[in-house]
């Protein structure tokens, strides 16, 4: 997706609105794009002069910070960005992601994505109605229960997610 430097993609806009805060906190993770350095930078660039407060975890070569888990449950909104799915799902693992994210959806934290973050959702199972329009996806971690979503809700059970 092409967007102009400068503006934040419509997605991730609207991740942000679904957040419901003037300055909403907001993590970024590439670990599917092998938590690439210029891409964080880039994603820096891309939120200055935003009211969102912008922060990464990158879990190559370490995590760039102590704790992931305080990290991820302190956002108002997680989003993941695209990749390579079944790495992305191994390192998660490995550090215990899926297990946080779940936390952090159950918590109400809007989780967005695209790519491969789009798809780290459901594993196949049909998801709990957070979204309005769910799809599957056969590799996801099930992390959350919804995996593609254009127009989301509340779920009785814990958070929203948005993908595009």
């Amino acid at each position: 997706m092409r967007v102009p430097d400068g503006q934040v993609p419509a997605h991730m806009d609207y991740a942000l609105r679904l957040a419901g805060r003037p300055e909403a906190r907001i993590c970024v993770l590439n670990t599917a794009g092998g938590d690439d350095p210029r891409w964080a930078l880039h994603m820096y660039d891309r939120f200055a002069g935003h009211l969102a407060r912008l922060s990464h975890l990158a879990l190559f070569p370490m995590p760039n910070v102590a704790d992931p888990e305080d990290l991820l449950l302190s956002q108002d909104v997680i989003f993941v960005g695209g990749g390579s799915v079944a790495n992305m799902l191994a390192v998660w693992r490995v550090h215990g992601l899926d297990r946080i994210l779940r936390k952090a959806w159950q918590a109400g934290i809007v989780l967005a994505g695209s790519s491969a973050g789009a798809s780290a959702g459901s594993r196949g199972e049909p998801p709990i109605r957070s979204a309005v329009s769910c799809g599957r996806s056969p590799t996801g971690s099930g992390c959350w229960p919804a995996a593609t979503a254009r127009t989301t809700t509340p779920s009785p059970a814990g958070g929203r997610c948005t993908t595009g």
